[in-house]
């Protein structure tokens, strides 16, 4: 069966398309990754995780160098069945972004357009989009507000006065494109958005300290480290291996013929489970007492704001049983310790 399927990837290179990848690999998937740059696709192919025999013929790659060209997914979707799209610029505080520009309209335009050119294609079977949980959400959230997958915002208009709001406003587009796309274009092909929260867990990628410090992963870390972060946080976090496993799930059951009558449309999956991260050192406390002792691990703090996210049908409909904070917390500051023993921890 896995031969039939062919599988195009978008944002291999992050945290999360990453663990897409080797976890579609695993499974015996081919996989045409698209990436910015040849230098990407070499990068990628190098990655020991994935540079196996078994695991290195499967991947091919396509370059697409702008997401916001209106055929710049023609050519990578050649002879595609299943589509994972989770490329998407993210808030970086450290460069000088134009909100609009570099946040927004590549993640609207990069929706679109993969849209459009599936329904070009005579191949694809099932798409599934990366979203986020703040997209269905008006922040802050009430202590303990119930959020299920099909709740919907208003989308917020530039100018955007902050990083943030761009990227938030980016996801809410796209999600109102999506439900209009697939109740206007009826398309051949299943639709299905999957909404993560925070994202913890072994980075299959990193072989550093410094590369594990990457997207979510950092956050968990510092808090490890004994930092206090004043800003609350969304309390909504999802294991990286168990998010990757839900993409995969949502894009191997959301092919038109194998959807119930209730699933044709634009399936939505929650993959979030609500989590107090205060408890983290605690965690620590337990599985890694030696590193708490030798002060590798210490306490910091973190307030998160207690809304609760609904991800029961998707446990229930994909299969995929979403683990809690224990699991996150071992698997990141187990891999953190194994790079700092390893000699990883400075390059």
């Amino acid at each position: 069966m896995s031969e039939e399927r062919h599988y195009l990837l978008t944002g291999a290179t992050g945290l999360l398309g990453f663990q897409i990848l080797h976890s579609a690999l695993h499974r015996g998937y081919r996989v045409r990754c698209t990436v910015r740059s040849p230098a990407q696709a070499s990068t990628l192919r190098a990655k020991p995780s994935i540079s196996t025999p078994n695991t290195s013929k499967l991947i091919t790659f396509a370059t697409v160098a702008d997401m916001t060209l209106s055929d710049a997914y023609d050519t990578a979707l050649d002879s595609i069945t299943h589509v994972v799209h989770c490329a998407c610029p993210l808030p970086n505080p450290t460069f000088d972004q134009d909100h609009e520009l570099d946040l927004f309209i590549p993640s609207v335009f990069g929706t679109s357009n993969i849209l459009e050119a599936a329904t070009r294609s005579s191949t694809v079977r099932s798409l599934v989009f990366t979203n986020s949980i703040s997209a269905n959400l008006i922040y802050p959230p009430s202590p303990g507000q119930h959020i299920t997958p099909y709740d919907r915002i208003p989308v917020p208009q530039p100018p955007f006065p902050s990083p943030e709001l761009a990227y938030q406003a980016g996801k809410a587009a796209v999600l109102e494109l999506t439900d209009k796309f697939a109740v206007e274009r009826k398309p051949k092909f299943g639709i299905a958005t999957v909404f993560p929260g925070y994202i913890f867990g072994r980075d299959h990628a990193a072989t550093t300290v410094n590369e594990l410090k990457r997207a979510s992963n950092a956050l968990l870390l510092m808090l490890l480290q004994g930092e206090e972060l004043e800003r609350p946080r969304l309390s909504g976090a999802v294991l990286l291996e168990d998010l990757a496993e839900v993409h995969l799930e949502a894009a191997e059951q959301g092919t038109r013929e194998e959807c119930s009558a209730a699933m044709v449309g634009h399936r939505c999956f929650g993959a979030s489970v609500s989590v107090a991260q205060d408890e983290a050192f605690g965690i620590v406390e337990k599985e890694f007492s030696h590193a708490v002792k030798e002060g590798i691990f210490r306490n910091g703090r973190q307030e998160c704001l207690g809304e609760r996210w609904d991800s029961d049908k998707t446990e229930e409909l994909l299969g995929v049983k979403l683990n809690g904070l224990d699991e996150m917390v071992r698997q990141v500051a187990g891999q953190y310790l194994e790079l700092l023993h390893n000699g990883r921890g400075r390059t």
